[in-house]
């Protein structure tokens, strides 16, 4: 005689729930200060030179390198990949991509002119 035994399917379902305000990781070769210009801007009586100082937690600061040590606070900063993208105070966007221990990419003023800018990590 034969006997079947009831067969238990247990399902199992994972759910993850990531908090509204939680930040994701900034990439590691991001953090830290970087140095650098812009370069053939000219009309700008504060100069070329600018520093961006990345958080740990992703928030950026982007100023002139004369102000380094109150450099205002970006509107935004994003990271994808290899790149990072700035909102600054002035409405300017800078895009860099990292090129190891350089960030290169192009300054686009808000009214559309656009310069190339590099800056050193420090």
């Amino acid at each position: 005689m034969h006997k079947t035994l009831p067969s238990i399917i247990v399902v199992v379902t994972a759910s993850l729930t990531v908090s509204g305000n939680a930040m994701a990781q900034t990439p590691p070769w991001a953090v830290g200060t970087w140095k650098g210009a812009i370069s053939n801007m000219r009309g700008d009586p504060e100069g070329a030179d600018r520093v961006l100082i990345v958080a740990p937690n992703g928030t950026c600061k982007w100023d002139y390198l004369a102000k380094i040590a109150t450099a205002a606070n970006a509107k935004s900063c994003s990271f994808s990949g290899d790149s990072v993208t700035i909102a600054t105070g002035g409405n300017s966007t800078v895009q860099l991509k990292n090129k190891g221990a350089t960030l290169d990419g192009t300054f686009q003023t808000r009214s559309g002119n656009s310069f190339h800018v590099s800056l050193t990590k420090q």
